[in-house]
């Protein structure tokens, strides 16, 4: 509770201090129209990624496609709310429960959704080389061509590496775990499924570009270009991995304050059209959330404890 409360003191006070005593007249009119015309590509997006989730699951177990949209939404809901990556551990915990995928299974294809992602990000980064930033690209392109190097060639090199975790890997919990995480990720990729994965990955990613373009295109007019959505999605997007508070909060706004700074606008504006930004976001994926809680009849409270629970008893 005493969490919540800080985050809810912090989220007022950066509010109040972009607009003073009334925050909400600090955006114009522009703001609040361009809002809502941006929320049918995040929706679309979540669509994409939940179609992505119930390829990289295989047929193994089918999940309906109700459940795997709730089970994204619900994911990016509670990673506004829960501290540490917690997160995380909403898509093995919550489909096991509601349908019996084992998280072993989910996990794989969790990672499966990070290798598309990062292949992505990197494809997309290169606007922000185009506006001055210092980008390291071999130190970039190394680890996701590794990744994917590593799991384009694990079917044929599943049977000499899953002896190897096993002799390596003391813990029976976590040697089982990684082991079974191995089949399925060859299973992906013998099977082509990661090819439908990265597809599904690129429609989500363009859905998230069209509501960076579609936003601030009518916020601050024809200035803005496709080009410079590309370049701030990029940008906020690996803020993301920068551990810090909850949905990338301040993290995506230093990221998002910087690069708009780069293609001419102020700092006090890219401020607030960054941070109405993001906070509209968090906030349509923390009321989904809620609501999928409320009908599946979570104890929210407890959530946090239960997850805990979950990862341990898992060996996760």
């Amino acid at each position: 509770m005493k969490y919540f409360l800080s985050l809810a003191i912090l989220l007022f006070l950066a509010v109040n201090a972009i607009g003073g005593e009334n925050p909400f007249a600090a955006w114009p009119p522009a703001f609040w129209a361009a809002l809502p015309a941006a929320v049918p590509c995040w929706l679309l997006g979540l669509f994409f990624y939940a179609r992505r989730l119930g390829l990289l699951l295989g047929p193994e177990h089918t999940v309906s496609s109700g459940r795997l949209l709730k089970t994204v939404w619900l994911c990016n809901g509670l990673n506004c709310l829960l501290p540490g990556h917690l997160a995380e551990f909403v898509k093995p915990y919550y489909l096991l429960t509601k349908n019996g995928c084992p998280p072993s299974l989910t996990l794989s294809a969790v990672v499966g959704e990070r290798g598309t992602d990062l292949f992505i990000l990197l494809l997309a980064a290169w606007p922000l080389a185009a506006v001055g930033w210092e980008l390291q690209w071999p130190a970039l392109a190394a680890p996701v061509a590794l990744l994917w190097l590593a799991l384009l060639t694990l079917p044929r090199i599943a049977k000499y590496l899953s002896p190897l975790l096993a002799r390596v890997i003391p813990w029976g919990g976590w040697r089982q775990v990684a082991l079974n995480i191995v089949d399925h990720l060859a299973a992906q990729v013998r099977s082509g499924r990661i090819w439908g994965g990265l597809v599904y990955g690129l429609l989500a990613w363009l859905c998230a570009w069209a509501a960076v373009f579609v936003f601030f295109r009518l916020a601050v007019g024809p200035a803005f270009t496709g080009t410079m959505a590309l370049g701030f999605l990029a940008a906020t997007l690996a803020a993301y991995l920068i551990p810090g508070l909850p949905g990338g909060l301040g993290a995506y706004e230093a990221a998002g304050v910087l690069i708009l700074n780069h293609y001419g606008w102020a700092y006090d504006q890219g401020l607030l059209l960054t941070a109405g930004f993001h906070l509209a976001q968090m906030a349509l994926a923390v009321v989904g959330a809620l609501v999928i809680m409320v009908v599946e009849k979570w104890d929210w409270r407890q959530l946090k404890n239960q997850l805990q629970n979950f990862r341990q008893e898992n060996r996760l």
